[in-house]
């Protein structure tokens, strides 16, 4: 209920793309990743979430 709150409010404030499933994905990722400045430069917010999707750390730790 709360990410369906932020979505809304970020949706008329921001812009679209603020989906449920999105929030949840990047609170994935900065949970995942926070400690990185960055992944890699090349990466977009889909390879991110294709990352996300990866159940093995050791798999996933080739693309830090």
């Amino acid at each position: 209920m709360l990410l369906r709150e932020i979505s809304k409010i970020l949706t008329s404030e921001i812009g679209k793309g603020f989906f449920v499933s999105n929030l949840q994905y990047m609170r994935r990722f900065y949970l995942e990743f926070q400690i990185q400045q960055t992944v890699s430069v090349k990466l977009n917010w889909s390879h991110y979430c294709e990352l996300l999707s990866i159940a093995d750390k050791d798999k996933r730790s080739f693309y830090q």
